[in-house]
């Protein structure tokens, strides 16, 4: 499929994350955790307990860190799409400079 770079600059509104340095490693983290989770898990992600952390960082060889970082970054990106108007992101008009409001970064 390629590297997140060129997926991201694919995605309607999305194209000038294209710029965003995520290690591939990093990325293999994100995946082997979400891969680890159940359905419910994947729709709760910030409102998983410390138990289901622990046993997702196990599930996925990760440490709870990593599985807090992740459920950390989607509730920003959560809030920041939240707090978007629905014709910004259909036109193509994703800000950075709302994304920096969250912290500036997705994952960390």
């Amino acid at each position: 499929m390629g590297s997140i770079k060129g997926l991201l600059k694919m995605v309607p509104g999305f194209s000038g994350l294209g710029d965003l340095d995520v290690p591939e490693d990093e990325l293999k983290k994100i995946e082997a955790i979400i891969k680890s989770m159940t359905k419910k898990e994947r729709l709760e992600i910030d409102e998983l307990s410390h138990p289901r952390r622990k046993r997702l960082a196990d599930g996925s060889g990760t440490a709870i860190d990593d599985v807090n970082r992740l459920a950390k970054g989607f509730k920003r990106i959560k809030q920041l799409l939240k707090n978007m108007p629905a014709k910004g992101l259909a036109k193509g008009m994703f800000n950075m400079n709302q994304m920096n409001k969250f912290g500036g970064k997705l994952w960390r």
